[in-house]
């Protein structure tokens, strides 16, 4: 497995509010997604049920393209903007324009027994975690869940996006998965926001009343983003 020595520094000139505004998006994902967890753990599965769990799904898909943008405020209206205009492509375009490294990198610490007292490694998580290129069919996902559809398919038997009212555990199964990926994502991560030249090591703990845990380092290690882009998240 390919690793990476914990980075350099921390920094002393981030701005205190840039990582306030970022741990307070980082718990509120948390709690969205905790909130569609408690849902999902058990039966009856049904329309509204399915319907809340891909809505927090969804909102936690934006915070986590928006939160990285919390230095920029001129650059968060705008896709904002486009996010209540349900347009994707132009959310995805306007993210990568103003923050290419937006997406968060997790990892996992492992200490490693060498030397005097041993060190510590960033690795790729064990779990599944959600990937960049996974963003826009997920963020789809949830979307087609919650738009009202034509009655008459109620009479059929159908789901709002089609599929038979059977395959209703299919989609809690799905969005049970898109959950745990999206928190194994976070849980501990590395991500740069927009326009500062510092990265941010960030822990969030299971607790949501505890804030993350948020340290700013130097720089961002190139060979970890490198490392775990090529090894994926699977």
């Amino acid at each position: 497995m390919n690793s990476a020595m914990f980075p350099d520094g921390p920094a002393d000139d981030a701005r205190p509010q840039d990582v306030e505004l970022y741990a307070a998006m980082l718990t509120f994902t948390r709690q969205r997604l905790q909130h569609a967890d408690g849902l999902l753990a058990e039966p009856p599965y049904h329309r509204v049920k399915i319907e809340t769990c891909a809505l927090q799904v969804r909102l936690s898909l934006e915070q986590i393209v928006l939160s990285t943008l919390v230095s920029n405020r001129p650059e968060v209206a705008a896709i904002a903007s486009a996010f209540a205009k349900k347009d994707v492509s132009e959310v995805w375009r306007l993210v990568k324009k103003v923050n290419p490294r937006y997406w968060p990198i997790p990892f996992e610490f492992r200490k490693v027994e060498e030397g005097r007292g041993g060190f510590w490694k960033m690795e790729k998580p064990s779990e599944p975690y959600l990937r960049e290129d996974e963003w826009g069919k997920a963020y789809g996902y949830c979307s087609t869940l919650l738009h009202a559809t034509n009655p008459y398919q109620y009479l059929l038997g159908a789901d709002a996006d089609g599929s038979q009212v059977s395959q209703l555990p299919d989609h809690m199964k799905r969005l049970k998965s898109l959950s745990s990926k999206l928190q194994t994502l976070i849980r501990s991560h590395q991500v740069y926001l927009s326009e500062i030249d510092h990265s941010f090591i960030c822990k969030v703990p299971d607790d949501t009343s505890v804030r993350p845990k948020i340290e700013v380092w130097k720089r961002m290690r190139p060979n970890l983003a490198g490392d775990l882009a090529a090894d994926g998240g699977d």
